[in-house]
């Protein structure tokens, strides 16, 4: 786990956050690389770090750093997985899928209950054509989330790739029915916000 941040440390970790929610993602890498460098032995940097690097994994030099954390602590299952997505989110000519494949054990092994480390394993095993391996994977995967739509469509195109359709069909079911309970789930969330920021500008929450 990562250690509490001290004062200075955890204002300019809000200024990364705040970047990250911003969706400026090389700067809040940039934010948290410079965190990491400074404490390289804190998870909690390289987590965050992480959280950058899986969504612009090519564009980001300090996504870097956070393998070297990961190889340096194999221990940390969250890390690790972080840095295997990275890996995976890059192009083909980039990703190291060797590197992938090394760290997603080393995190299945830290914490064999962390669905997306299972996720993102059988997802590399499918990259390599290799789906009745994935298929284990994933399945511990939707056993530990059940709610992940993706567990459930990575499932689906195994089961269909190795001639298992009644599963197939099975997963396509729940996939769909878990994909439209994230969908309303997020619609509410964006409804509540709304009402929260209206009610927030409003003197006394009265309409104009």
């Amino acid at each position: 786990m990562g250690r509490t941040l001290p004062f200075k440390s955890a204002h300019v970790a809000w200024f990364g956050n705040r970047a990250y929610a911003m969706n400026q993602l090389g700067p809040a890498a940039s934010i948290f690389a410079q965190l990491l460098d400074a404490d390289p032995e804190n998870a909690t940097y390289a987590i965050l770090l992480g959280k950058s690097c899986t969504l612009m994994p090519d564009s980001i030099k300090e996504c870097e750093k956070l393998e070297r954390f990961a190889a340096t602590d194999p221990k940390h299952a969250e890390v690790d997985t972080y840095a295997a997505m990275s890996i995976l989110a890059r192009s083909p000519e980039t990703a190291n899928l060797t590197l992938a494949a090394k760290l997603l054990d080393e995190a299945i092994e830290a914490d064999p209950k962390l669905p997306e480390a299972h996720l993102q394993k059988g997802f590399l095993l499918q990259s390599q054509d290799r789906w009745q391996e994935s298929i284990p994977e994933l399945e511990a995967s939707a056993a530990l989330r059940p709610e992940s739509s993706k567990a459930h469509y990575l499932l689906m195109l195994a089961y269909s790739r190795t001639g298992k359709r009644e599963k197939a069909q099975e997963e396509m079911v729940l996939q769909k029915s878990t994909g439209h309970r994230k969908e309303k789930a997020a619609t509410l969330g964006t409804r509540k916000f709304q009402c929260l920021s209206w009610f927030r500008h409003e003197p006394n929450g009265e309409s104009k």
